[in-house]
């Protein structure tokens, strides 16, 4: 994969650990979740899904090392001060997935994408995907190009 990138231009959602509380941001945030995410086939309606099992699934996904990186000492900070009690480098096992330091810098991240690139140096080519109907396929004019790929329109471009 050498002189290929990938860019994505999209909104960028930062989901809270407890997205299962009831109040009203975290009801708003879950509405908006399951209404994109989970429509057309990608899951349904959401109904009985369980915020909190899949938030620690993705943090279980991690390997072991990157899992125990999110409790090492703040990036950045002078090695003099210190690390706080923390232990940096020290990977986190599969048993230990309640680590509560990692799991308090941990986070998932959503991303609503309304561009997709790729491109690709060696060929050279490059390729826009902009969903159906959203506004860069409005603003760029690119309602008369390229190919429907599902809600998607699939645009070779100059690179």
């Amino acid at each position: 994969m050498i002189g290929k990138q990938w860019r994505i231009r999209g909104r960028c959602f930062v989901l809270p650990r407890d997205l299962d509380r009831s109040d009203g941001i975290a009801e708003e945030t879950k509405r908006w979740l399951t209404g994109k995410l989970m429509k057309d086939g990608g899951g349904g309606n959401g109904e009985g899904f369980d915020f909190t099992r899949e938030y620690q699934a993705h943090f279980g996904n991690l390997s072991p090392v990157l899992r125990g990186s999110f409790r090492n000492p703040l990036p950045g900070a002078p090695k003099e001060l210190g690390n706080g009690g923390l232990t940096p480098r020290s990977p986190i096992g599969d048993d230990e997935l309640n680590q509560e330091v990692a799991l308090s810098n941990f986070r998932v991240v959503v991303i609503e994408p309304t561009r997709v690139e790729f491109l690709d140096l060696e060929v050279p080519s490059k390729t826009i995907w902009v969903p159906i109907g959203g506004e860069a396929e409005k603003t760029e004019n690119l309602e008369k190009f390229g190919k429907v790929e599902g809600d998607w329109r699939a645009v070779e471009v100059w690179p």
